[in-house]
């Protein structure tokens, strides 16, 4: 049996020359370079997903908890959701007890404990600092004309309460037998049928976008306590 054995040549290398590696180098800077454009848009979009998504989440909490409530305490607590823009820092969702009515409150009002108590939330949902809420659409009727969203100012609260038991939605508890929607118009009564009117607490618009308004969504919390959110484009 002949064995051969191969021997390397005085001098030669392994390895990448300068040229391979350059060429390397040059092939993954540019698939990076493709790649980017079309993943920032999608981390954008997330974004704004997880806002509204964070949203939706503390209203099923906050609407469980009045669920599974006998009713409210000798204070008139309620559980709710508050939407706030704090006059610095990225806007964020919480799930409070309180009393104060839903169009009285501001971002001071909310206390930063997070005990079950009056003017203090019980969980809160961060928002990205590129997404804002949004409370008025003009624009985008036609064919080539972009809607322009008004963000909701700093300072300020959207936020809305659950009735006991039922889980409907309130404005506050001095209007508890009285519902309404969040995010949409107002539906007057028709004595016809006997329906009872359904009032519009906070803005006939609302939802989430980023800065650049280039993604949004909008939400819409019906009286009966359900949450809808829609792309906007």
């Amino acid at each position: 049996m002949v064995r051969t054995e191969l021997h390397r040549r005085p001098g030669a290398r392994s390895g990448f020359t300068a040229i391979e590696l350059m060429v390397v180098i040059s092939i993954v800077i540019l698939l990076v370079a493709m790649t980017v454009p079309s993943i920032y848009p999608a981390i954008r979009k997330g974004r704004v997903h997880d806002a509204a998504n964070s949203i939706m989440r503390v209203a099923s909490q906050a609407r469980q908890l009045a669920r599974t409530r006998s009713g409210p305490p000798t204070v008139a607590l309620y559980y709710g959701v508050a939407v706030v823009v704090p006059s610095s820092g990225s806007a964020y969702a919480v799930l409070i007890y309180d009393t104060v009515p839903a169009g009285s409150m501001n971002a001071s009002s909310i206390g930063l404990t997070t005990q079950y108590n009056t003017n203090q939330y019980v969980s809160k949902q961060t928002f990205n600092a590129n997404v804002m809420p949004f409370n008025a659409i003009s624009g985008g009727g036609g064919p080539g004309s972009k809607a322009v969203y008004t963000l909701q100012q700093p300072g300020t609260v959207v936020a809305w309460y659950y009735q006991y038991r039922t889980g409907f939605v309130i404005a506050s508890g001095a209007t508890s037998t009285t519902l309404g929607n969040v995010g949409t118009p107002s539906i007057p009564a028709n004595t016809a049928t006997g329906t009872p009117a359904i009032a519009t607490i906070g803005p006939t618009v609302f939802g989430v976008c980023s800065l650049d308004q280039q993604y949004c969504v909008a939400l819409s919390i019906y009286s009966v306590g359900l949450a809808n959110a829609q792309d906007l484009f």
